[in-house]
């Protein structure tokens, strides 16, 4: 099985993937997520867009 990595240190997602039954390790992510958000936003990035840049940047 593949290993799953929760870029996350939420506590709310963790217990998620714990009650679900799935194994998983946690790794902080190595960005300010806020930072990068508010400079998407303010760039006129959507929602969706900001989520895939987040996700791409926590998996480098």
């Amino acid at each position: 099985m593949t290993p799953i990595i929760l870029a996350s240190t939420s506590e709310t997602r963790a217990a998620i993937l714990r009650a679900a039954g799935v194994a998983f390790t946690t790794v902080a992510p190595g960005i300010d997520e806020r930072a990068v958000k508010s400079d998407l936003l303010r760039r006129g990035y959507g929602a969706a867009e900001v989520a895939d840049c987040l996700a791409e940047m926590k998996a480098l």
